[in-house]
């Protein structure tokens, strides 16, 4: 690895170069607001392509006030506000992927409608875009079998793709 290349920089070479951009963890998450902005920066659909968000979670969505900006109003039923954002972005025409890293059967608050396998299962546009690490945690019927995270994205990729045919 080129220890001068940004990306390098940025990620760090696994030895000596420290990376700039860490995961400090435990800092909550308010997934609604996520996908809000992603759909948001979404550009115009030119005619023949799509538009989609891929979510990956563990679909326990338990930021803090604290880590919110003590923004109460975004505090209670933050599953079922992201379940609500995700099912907008499908609405607005966008394709919403809901990766499931472990979800359990348990978490988001104790006043949530959803659990965060079950969010993660709503965030997903339909049963074709989703994906789970967790055997527990499936659609009936869906054609997305358990497996690890480097093969459904794999998945994703080949979803997102169409054969053509290039002349000579």
């Amino acid at each position: 690895l080129v220890n001068s290349s940004p990306l390098i920089q940025a990620v760090g070479n696994g030895t000596s170069l420290t990376a700039c951009v860490t995961n400090k963890g435990g800092q909550g998450s308010h997934a609604a607001e996520v996908i809000t902005m992603a759909q948001a920066a979404m550009p115009a659909v030119v005619a023949g392509t799509q538009n989609v968000i891929i979510f990956l979670s563990d679909g326990d969505v338990t930021a803090s006030l604290a880590n919110l900006n003590n923004q109460t109003s975004k505090v209670s039923k933050q599953c079922g506000q992201a379940v609500t954002a995700a099912q907008a972005a499908t609405t607005a025409g966008t394709k919403v992927y809901a990766v499931a890293y472990g979800a359990g059967s348990s978490g988001c608050s104790s006043d949530d409608t959803y659990k965060p396998c079950s969010t993660m299962k709503a965030i997903a546009s339909d049963s074709t875009t989703f994906y789970t690490t967790n055997s527990s945690c499936n659609i009936n019927g869906s054609a997305n079998p358990v497996t690890q995270l480097p093969d459904i994205f794999k998945a994703i990729t080949t979803s997102l793709t169409k054969p053509r045919l290039i002349p000579n």
